[in-house]
């Protein structure tokens, strides 16, 4: 039974594998690399008003973007992959009619900063601007796919629409590139971006690029908080890529688990086989001996008693198969961009135990090539 769970487990895990490869090759849409983020929460005593917020925010930011070293600097109300706030808004759109099927957006307050800070392309008209009479919101390219499908190469058909997120118009001014914002493994959502100084919240995140290591600033940017406000409490102060490295923990622990525990069934096939093969040569001795009496080559004992073993190996492997396609299953709701069939892990698996299984037949398939035919011939 070893060499079926151990088949079983090691497919698991070699799923799992597969799948972690691909969720972390995933294509984020936003650069990762020297950007520190910390977190402030401003208390109701003190920033009530939503003008109250958005002056702290500017003055934070103006503080935080002459602190040398730093490239840029931005204020948002939202982290990508950063599952403690994720806000979200039922869509409308002018001119056409609310379905009671709409689908929400998700909803973002930036600085004007944000989108070079996460290093966002823009794709079509401009960034978040003031304009007099207008609330401008940019969007992604995954609301334009979904709503105005009929957009193609060059057309600004969603530039100037208006539509109407967290209870107030905007008009649509320019639409950035796609990013990851809840899950590398879903589909990307789509997004609305407003300015941050009118829609300011208590809750906002720092974020800024800077020149080397992001965690050598987090002393200076807090200064810079405490500057604007010294009782302002700064909490979760890390780097951005640290956030997409937690993003995929539950993947990772998965993955571990099971490969640890398909590491150990591996390891209990081997021994196993190693102990049923030594048996099995041990019990033929008298057998073996007359073979080799009779002309037989060290080669040829050799290779039969690894033959064996490998035969027992392969019905150890096609019941592990049968099993395997069976419990697989199971794994289908954790894997990405691979399914619980996948013939190139079943096949690697099934290769990996036939090695492991021919290895451990060696050792005793050589004690077996030393017996000497005098001695076996009186063996009982």
């Amino acid at each position: 039974m070893c060499i079926p769970l151990a088949l079983v487990l090691l497919v698991g895990a070699g799923l799992l594998v597969r799948s972690f490869a691909r969720l972390t090759s995933v294509d984020l849409g936003f650069r990762t690399e020297n950007v520190l983020t910390l977190k402030m929460s401003l208390p109701a005593s003190k920033y009530r008003a939503p003008a109250a917020q958005a002056a702290f925010a500017d003055e934070v930011l103006q503080r935080a973007r002459s602190i040398p070293g730093v490239q840029s600097a931005a204020i948002t109300n939202s982290l990508p992959l950063d599952p403690v706030i994720t806000m979200s808004w039922t869509l409308l759109i002018e001119g056409r009619p609310e379905s009671e099927d709409a689908q929400s957006v998700y909803f973002r307050a930036v600085s004007p900063d944000y989108f070079g800070a996460m290093g966002l392309r823009l794709r079509r008209g401009t960034l978040l601007v003031d304009s007099a009479g207008v609330e401008p919101a940019v969007v992604n390219e995954a609301m334009v796919r979904r709503y105005w499908p009929e957009a193609r190469h060059g057309s600004l058909e969603p530039i100037g629409r208006r539509i109407n997120v967290a209870r107030r118009w905007r008009v649509i001014v320019g639409v950035v590139s796609d990013i990851k914002y809840d899950d590398p493994a879903r589909a990307t959502a789509a997004e609305v971006y407003v300015p941050f100084h009118s829609d300011a919240g208590p809750w906002m995140t720092l974020l800024a690029r800077v020149n080397g290591d992001p965690m050598r600033f987090g002393s200076a940017f807090r200064n810079a908080v405490w500057a604007v406000d010294r009782d302002e409490p700064v909490y979760d102060v890390q780097p951005l890529d640290r956030i997409v490295y937690a993003s995929v923990a539950a993947p990772r622990f998965r993955m571990t688990l099971l490969g640890i525990f398909a590491a150990l069934a591996l390891a209990l096939a081997a021994v196993g086989i190693y102990g049923v093969m030594a048996y099995a040569v041990a019990q033929r001795t008298h057998e073996i001996g007359i073979r080799m009496a009779l002309g037989a080559a060290r080669g040829n004992v050799l290779r039969m008693v690894v033959r064996e073993g490998l035969a027992l190996a392969a019905a150890g492997v096609a019941l592990g198969l049968a099993g395997a396609f069976a419990a697989t299953r199971v794994l289908n709701s954790f894997l990405f961009g691979v399914t619980a069939t996948d013939v190139r892990t079943l096949a690697a698996v099934s290769i990996l135990l036939a090695a492991v299984a021919a290895a451990a037949s060696y050792v005793p398939a050589r004690r077996a090539t030393r017996v000497d035919p005098n001695v076996a011939l009186r063996w009982e």
